[in-house]
């Protein structure tokens, strides 16, 4: 009997997970929902944010034609959804398929990516904190697989990335989603709400992206976490950029993250310093002061954690 009662268990287990119903999230922002136009062609209908659930309608991706009042896209794949209760259309492209929303996560400081699960594999790139990503397969070993959405070659990747740096908190998914939203809007009102649920989400959350989140809600309202009082020159000397894995490092036009980018520079970079903060901030465990570099037309803030000074290398 016992033996009996197994099997049965066991079989409904079977029959459980063949008739799960898989979702997809929404991988990018906004990332556009289409709707029957007629025949085998769809026409643009509403947007959605990063991290959206959906229901998934259907086994297989589908084929089929965009309509615009300027071009008509063919033979593009999508997943049919459902959202708020009516049938949509969402290109593969921005999103992902995934058997429960425990499967969507969000980066919570910059990950190097892997083209497989070992340290000798990674790709000098990276994902940076607040994507959002779905993750196929979670802590092998060290590393998970994810799949997010490349805003550079607009496209799909499919990568691995240290599973430490994914929180699947739905208070830190909720608060880049909020981000998103401030960033969106235009009524400054609206929008000082939207950061402010953001901070207040992400402190519920992980604690992983509290940081994170200051630093983007400054970037937004272009504050920067350091006074000019702050700011101090120094005597110039050489120095270069070094990661440790072999990564780019961001300039921002202000010291902090809130700073916005001004441009990459590779491992290995020279440049001269000659401006620093006094106060320190604390970025992936290590606290430093930022620095002003250039080297000919590409000049901007470096945090000190990616510096390194030349000995003996005085600018005179």
């Amino acid at each position: 009997m016992k033996k009996i009662f197994a099997f049965i268990s066991v079989a409904l287990l079977a029959i459980a997970g063949v008739c799960a119903k898989e979702s997809v999230v929404a991988l990018r922002t906004p990332a556009s929902l289409y709707e029957v136009k007629e025949g085998n062609t769809v026409k643009w209908a509403t947007e959605i944010t990063a991290g959206t659930v959906l229901d998934k309608r259907g086994d297989d991706a589908v084929r089929m034609d965009i309509y615009t009042k300027s071009k008509t896209w063919e033979n593009i794949e999508f997943y049919t959804v459902k959202y708020d209760g009516k049938d949509y259309f969402i290109q593969t492209r921005d999103s992902a398929a995934i058997k429960s929303a425990e499967d969507v996560g969000v980066v919570t400081e910059n990950a190097v990516l892997y083209s497989k699960p070992h340290i000798a594999t990674f790709r000098n790139a990276w994902i940076e904190p607040g994507t959002i990503v779905a993750e196929i397969d979670h802590q092998r070993l060290l590393f998970s697989e994810v799949v997010f959405f490349d805003s550079a070659d607009e496209v799909r990747r499919t990568r691995f990335i240290y599973g430490a740096k994914v929180s699947n908190n739905s208070n830190d998914i909720k608060a880049i989603q909020l981000l998103e939203k401030a960033r969106s809007v235009k009524d400054e009102g609206l929008q000082n709400d939207f950061l402010n649920s953001a901070v207040k989400t992400a402190s519920a959350g992980s604690g992983k992206l509290t940081s994170y989140i200051n630093s983007e809600v400054n970037r937004i309202l272009g504050v920067s976490s350091f006074s000019d009082d702050d700011i101090v020159p120094i005597e110039s000397y050489k120095a270069h950029i070094y990661t440790a894995d072999g990564s780019k490092v961001n300039l921002r036009s202000l010291p902090g993250t809130a700073g916005e980018k001004v441009a990459q520079v590779d491992n290995g970079w020279e440049c001269t310093v000659s401006l620093t903060t006094e106060s320190q901030e604390t970025i992936e465990g290590i606290s430093a002061s930022w620095f002003y570099v250039q080297n000919g037309d590409t000049e901007g803030w470096v945090f000190g954690g990616y510096l390194q000074r030349e000995e003996n290398a005085q600018v005179e």
